[in-house]
C-alpha cells in the first residue's frame, strides 16, 4: 500500500505557502514541491500507478 499526504502540493513545509491557481485544492492542483519530501511521495505515487497499470 502507497500513501501520500498534502506536502505533495508544496505548502505544508514551504517558509511562505505557494500561490495556488485555485482553492480548494485537490487532486487536479499542480504540484509545486518544496522539499525532497514531496518529491518522494510524488515518486511512490506515480509508481504504485504504474504498477496498478500493469497488473
Amino acid at each position: 500500500m502507497l500513501a501520500s499526504s498534502g506536502s505533495i502540493y508544496g505548502p505544508a513545509w514551504a517558509p511562505e505557502p505557494p500561490a495556488q491557481p485555485y482553492l480548494p485544492v485537490d487532486e487536479d492542483s499542480p504540484l509545486q514541491y518544496v522539499d525532497p519530501y514531496a518529491l518522494t511521495e510524488d515518486f511512490l505515487e506515480r509508481t504504485g500507478q504504474m504498477y496498478a497499470r500493469r497488473g
